[in-house]
């Protein structure tokens, strides 16, 4: 039986999925530059992620995985 869903989004936050097995981790931030900063390091590191964007209270916008320069 699937566990119920106790995590509720922040509205107009930034939100990105650590994919990991059994379970992903979700992680958010205020901003889209703080969102994107952590984003680009766990990239660094190795991981396994998933951009999901901006959540508006329905449903996620902004869905395009941020662009780095090196």
């Amino acid at each position: 039986m699937r566990r119920k869903k106790s995590y509720v989004f922040r509205k107009d936050a930034y939100y990105f999925k650590i994919k990991t097995s059994p379970r992903d981790i979700t992680i958010f931030r205020p901003s889209k530059e703080a969102a994107s900063d952590v984003f680009e390091r766990y990239l660094s590191v190795g991981k396994k992620l998933e951009w999901l964007g901006k959540w508006t209270g329905k449903k996620f916008e902004e869905a395009n995985t941020p662009v780095f320069q090196k």
